[in-house]
């Protein structure tokens, strides 16, 4: 694979089974041939979201992609995750940069440039909260 062969359509078509292994119960129902005896089935402990995220984050286009594999894990930030989710999150974003930094797609002033919008909305999203964490 190439830098930028992975397209924005490639991520949409896997982003909710990636998140439903990191964020969601994996527990499926599975029925027989005839569609009754529904049993719970477990799926491996061996997660593999991860990884696959890293894969992505190595080969997409920077700026023309990178936003469809991010936008995922910011809504699930918005959406006034659990502790043990906001520490997912962190542990994604942290293996997602160390992978776009192999990304031969991003030069530095692109990457500058997200850096600040990002920063940017993290100063105007924690100044609407208070201390005590209500909101204004």
């Amino acid at each position: 694979m190439t830098p930028g062969s992975i397209s924005s359509r490639v991520i949409d078509l896997n982003i909710d089974i990636l998140l439903s292994e990191l964020f969601g119960d994996m527990n499926v129902e599975k029925s027989n041939a005839q569609g009754n005896e529904l049993k719970l089935i477990k799926e491996s402990k061996v997660r593999k979201a991860v990884p696959v995220f890293e894969i992505l984050a190595e080969y997409v286009d920077f700026r023309t992609t990178f936003l469809s594999l991010l936008a995922p894990v910011i809504k699930v930030l918005d959406e006034s995750p659990s502790f043990s989710k906001i520490q997912q999150c962190e542990d994604l974003l942290s293996r997602l940069s160390t992978s776009l930094l192999r990304n031969k797609t991003v030069d530095g002033s692109q990457l500058l440039l997200f850096l600040y919008s990002i920063t940017d909305r993290g100063i105007q999203m924690s100044s609407k909260v208070k201390i005590n964490d209500e909101k204004e």
